[in-house]
Order: C-alpha cells, then sequence, then structure tokens
C-alpha cells in the first residue's frame, strides 16, 4: 500500500456517514457466516476445499483478487454494486482467505494432511476472543475491509506489472450516454448520433467502441470505464479512491 495514499483513503474512511457504512457490515457478516458454515459441516467444507484444491496457481490468485477487489470497492463506493462470485467460488475464495490468514509456516509448503478446518476454528476463536474481536462501533468492520483492500492492493502489484494496458467491461461501453450533436472528439467530424463518456466527451459510436476495445480509458482526458481485468480493475479502483479522498467526497450529509 502507498502510504501517502494509503493515509488520505483512511482518513476519508473515517469521516464515512453510517448510512455508507451499512454495506460493508452486510458484506463482512456474509463472509463470517459462510466461513462459520463451512467450519460447521465437514461435508461443505470438503467440497470447498476439494474446489480449491483443483485450481492451478493463477486460477487460486485470480478468485482470491476477485474477492479482495468486493472490499476495496466497497471502501470507496459503498453504495454501488460489487463484484459478484457465484456462491461455489465465493466459499472457496472465503476459505482461501482463512486458509491464507492462518497459515503458519511452521506446517510447512503444500497443503496436504494439514487440518485446515481446526487451525481456522482455533484462530478465529482467538480473534473473538481478543480486545479488538470484543470491541463494537463500525471500527472492526472498517478495519476488516481496509486490510482486505490492502490485501488487494499487495496481491496486484505481485501479480504483474502495474500500469498495463486493458479495455473497457463491454457493459461498460454499453452503457454510455447517448450525443446527437458536437463534433467527434476521435474523427472530428460532426456527431449525429453517438455516444458520451461520463467525462462529458462525446463521439461516434463507431469511434468511440472501436477505441474502447483497446483501452478503457476517454481518448481526451484518460477518464477511466470499468474493466473486466480484474487487477486492471483493482488499478483503476484505486486510483479512484486516491483522487475521491483528495476531493473530501466521502463525507455523506445526515
Amino acid at each position: 500500500m502507498e502510504s501517502a495514499a494509503g493515509e488520505a483513503i483512511m482518513a476519508a474512511l473515517l469521516r464515512l456517514h453510517p448510512r455508507r457504512l451499512q454495506p460493508l457490515a452486510v458484506d463482512l457478516l456474509l463472509r463470517q457466516r459462510r466461513l462459520s458454515f463451512l467450519l460447521l459441516s465437514p461435508l461443505h467444507f470438503s467440497l470447498a476445499l476439494s474446489h480449491l484444491r483443483s485450481l492451478s496457481l493463477p486460477s487460486k490468485t485470480l478468485l482470491l483478487a476477485r474477492l479482495l477487489l468486493r472490499s476495496l470497492s466497497l471502501l470507496l463506493s459503498p453504495l454501488q454494486p460489487t463484484p459478484r462470485l457465484r456462491l461455489r467460488d465465493f466459499d472457496a475464495a472465503v476459505l482461501l482467505l482463512a486458509m491464507c490468514d492462518a497459515y503458519d509456516p511452521s506446517i510447512g509448503a503444500g497443503d496436504q494432511g494439514i487440518d485446515w478446518r481446526s487451525i481456522i476454528a482455533d484462530r478465529l476463536a482467538g480473534a473473538a476472543l481478543s480486545t479488538a474481536g470484543l470491541g463494537g462501533g463500525w471500527w472492526p468492520v472498517i478495519a476488516s475491509h481496509v486490510d482486505s483492500a490492502a490485501k488487494c492492493r499487495r496481491l496486484a502489484e505481485g501479480v504483474r506489472p502495474l500500469g498495463g494496458v486493458v479495455t473497457a467491461a463491454p457493459a461498460a461501453a454499453m452503457s454510455l450516454a447517448a450525443a446527437e450533436s458536437g463534433e467527434c472528439a476521435i474523427c472530428g467530424e460532426e456527431i449525429a448520433s453517438g455516444g458520451a463518456m461520463p467525462c462529458g466527451h462525446s463521439f461516434h459510436w463507431g469511434c468511440i467502441l472501436q477505441w474502447l476495445r483497446m483501452r478503457n480509458t476517454c481518448p481526451c482526458c484518460r477518464f477511466e470505464l470499468p474493466t473486466d481485468d480484474v487487477y486492471g480493475e483493482i488499478e483503476r479502483v484505486w486510483r479512484m479512491g486516491i483522487k475521491i479522498s483528495a476531493r473530501g467526497m466521502f463525507q455523506v450529509a445526515s
């Protein structure tokens, strides 16, 4: 996590109105309940663990990144939809995150023969009985998502170099507002029917859709549209959070 950026986002989070914290609490509760369900059901725990073991390392990493992206997205845009996972993948991702948190180097490499169910249950019991676990208020909710967001950022940095070119998500490209006048910022010709980016720049449909098949930014001002590339989306949301915190836009009036 970049120090200055992290501090700016943390300062903004402390000013969040409780109405915007509610989605964070709901998501955290969902993760806790699914993990508790897996721990209380040996059959479902075994199924989730088997699903994890069937995945390649890149697939496991991508699954974990998608779960952590939910926390990062919720912190920065609590009232917007979050990335969705199928229940099977959600359970596997929650279990993988718990395994990473409970990992002890002394148990050796690999996970064959390790009683992960007991290890995770013991760790959760210890956390619940700690001073932090017994505390109330919103801070435990924020702290959990901040921790996940930090892991999300580090994971993206570790998987591949930052700043790669990504394409716009098809749903984002097709949801652009209509533009019926003005000059196309790509070809320079008059617009009779086209689309406008959220930043306000207008283009012919053919021009902008061809552009967004190669990248997710506005040709004029580099405004970024969402992307289906998980690691690219982590970078986009992180940059968005830095801009939002700098403008002090986290605060919501009561």
